[in-house]
């Protein structure tokens, strides 16, 4: 990878920076709902 496409490659990841946190967030909420509902049923 040459120093300009690292440097546009860079550039595009921090531009996709807050769509990525949004997904981080989203994923870690459902992981945790989905966690917590399994260990509901297994208490029942």
């Amino acid at each position: 990878l040459s120093h300009a496409a690292h440097f546009v490659a860079a550039a595009q990841g921090v531009g996709e920076l807050p769509y990525l946190l949004q997904q981080f967030v989203i994923t870690t909420t459902t992981v945790r709902s989905v966690r917590e509902r399994d260990r509901s049923l297994m208490g029942k």
